[in-house]
């Protein structure tokens, strides 16, 4: 039995639409914002991403793919610990494009902005909704 006013739940083709499309805006409008790192030659980053994290990703990704759990890296100054460093991102669900090697490190890089512009985007669209605001405000704070 559930509790509070009960609702009617049809859900037709159009009210999965009606759901899906601000994604899909959002999505649209990330991927067009990165479309050069993305499927281009370009990168993300120039100066600290290039000299600190993307040769963490590396390390990471070749440890991981030698079955190891990455401990230290020898890539600049006389080492750096890999395995305890928040920059590595060992346990963040969206390094999983770099441990797998879908992509490149330097890709992946803008893989992860792409999909954090997306996730933010929706968030902000389900908190302007939640407050009651119109789909019009909803998608241009989105």
């Amino acid at each position: 039995m559930a509790c509070g006013p009960e609702r009617a739940s049809v859900a037709g083709p159009s009210s999965t639409v009606q759901r899906r499309w601000p994604l899909v805006v959002v999505l649209a409008w990330a991927t067009a914002l990165f479309w050069p790192t993305l499927f281009g030659n370009q990168a993300l980053f120039w100066h600290d991403a290039s000299i600190q994290n993307v040769p963490l990703r590396k390390c990471l990704r070749e440890a991981v793919a030698a079955g190891a759990l990455p401990v230290w890296s020898w890539t600049y100054g006389g080492g750096y610990p890999v395995g305890c460093d928040v920059q590595s991102g060992l346990a963040y669900p969206l390094q999983l494009f770099d441990i797998t090697g879908l992509v490149t490190p330097e890709r992946g890089f803008a893989v992860s902005a792409c999909l954090h512009f997306v996730l933010a985007g929706m968030g902000m669209w389900a908190l302007l909704g939640w407050h009651g605001m119109s789909e019009a405000s909803r998608l241009l704070g989105a």
